[in-house]
Formats: structure tokens, sequence, C-alpha cells
């Protein structure tokens, strides 16, 4: 799981979401599975690196257990970071309608009829927290979602590779990975989770999810006849 708080700050270092306050210094940042060697190589956010080894051919099994993890205290986390942008924006609303009664700020006339509080947004309403909340329910959708989204990965790379004519009858060559594939080799292998889902943008996250639903539809009616 990387650091989504800290991609939100951006330049600025502008810190509108605690990390102390939402997070845990012995929570899994991120992990590598050595599948050769039987061992995961976990790096937790205190920045401590230690292996765990496993049994040959369960590789699967660890890495199902360490996804399970990391969703348990990402989901902690999001219950947090709520927490932390209600207080964030509380104050705000109270620092902007006391600037309002001070006769400190002027709405401009298409914000004073009928957007009065699009008007916070302009001052100190916390925008990265906002968004920020927003991008974590996206990636938790996502992860709900994984069984769909992941045959939604499968399906979108498996249309970029190579149909082989050369034979009589013509057949999908799955022997080299698409150069032009929209995920990662290591995505398609192993499914998409809270290791790997930052290899995707927010915007790239949410064409995903529309087209995961779209998916889900017709499963379902596909189901229904």
């Amino acid at each position: 799981m990387q650091n989504y708080i800290e991609m939100s700050q951006g330049r600025t270092g502008s810190h509108y979401v605690d990390e102390k306050k939402v997070t845990d210094k012995n929570w899994i940042l991120n992990y590598k599975i050595n599948r050769e060697q039987h061992f995961a190589e976990i790096t937790k956010w205190n920045g401590r690196t230690n292996k765990v080894y496993f049994r040959r051919g369960k590789d699967k099994d660890m890495q199902e257990k360490l996804d399970r993890i990391q969703k348990e205290q990402f989901d902690k986390m999001v219950e947090a970071i709520e927490k932390c942008v209600k207080v964030s924006v509380g104050e705000n609303v109270i620092i902007n309608l006391g600037l309002l009664g001070a006769g400190v700020i002027t709405l401009p006339a298409s914000l004073s009829v009928g957007g009065f509080f699009a008007s916070f947004t302009l001052f100190n309403w916390p925008l990265r927290s906002v968004k920020l909340k927003r991008d974590l329910h996206l990636i938790g959708w996502i992860i709900d979602n994984k069984k769909d989204v992941d045959s939604v990965i499968h399906r979108d790379v498996d249309s970029k590779r190579k149909i082989d004519l050369s034979q009589l009858t013509p057949y999908i060559d799955y022997s080299v990975y698409p150069d032009d594939a929209p995920y990662s080799e290591e995505m398609y292998n192993n499914g998409i989770n809270l290791n790997n889902i930052t290899e995707l943008s927010a915007k790239q996250l949410q064409k995903l999810k529309k087209k995961t639903i779209s998916f889900q539809e017709r499963k379902n009616n596909c189901e229904g006849d």
C-alpha cells in the first residue's frame, strides 16, 4: 500500500491530513514476493523492512494474506481520514462564516444566488483532503470489486495480443506480453491490489471502474436470462 497521503500533498508540502493520526507505523507500506527463494520482503510505514519465508508453492497464499492485511489497514486509514476531513471542513466553514459576518469576504453575484457553499472553495476549503477522500473511496471500490476488475484487465490486455494466422486454425499468442498493454504484466498475472494500484492514475482508475460496472451489468443480464 503506497503512501497515498504523501502523494496528495503535492509540491507545496501542505499537510491537510496528519499522517500520524490516520496511519500506524507498523502497517505494510508495500511488499515484494520472491517466488524463487520463497519469501516476501515487507516494508513498513516506518521504513523498516523484513523478510517472511513461506513453503514452496505457497506464494499465492502469502500474497492473498498480505493483500487481506493491507485491505484491513486501508479501511482503517480511510475511516480515520474521513474523521479528519470532517473536522477540517467544519473548522473552515466556521472560519469563512466568521469572515462573511465581518464583511471580509465579498461574494461574486454568480455565487451569492444558489451557490453559497461554492464560495468556500475559494478560500480555506481543504481541497486536497476532500480529493484524497474521494480518491481513497475510488481505490476501495476497485479493491472490493477485485474479481470483476481483474476480468476487465485480462480482457483489455488480451485484446492487444497478436493473433497467429500462420496455422490452419488462428490462435491468440500468449507467449509475448503486448508492449501496448494498458496494465503491467505483474498486475495482469497477480491481479490488482493495494501493492500495485498506484501504477494507475486516478483518471485511469475511474475509467477502469466504469468498464467494470459495464462488465458487471452485462454479466448480471446474462445470468438473468
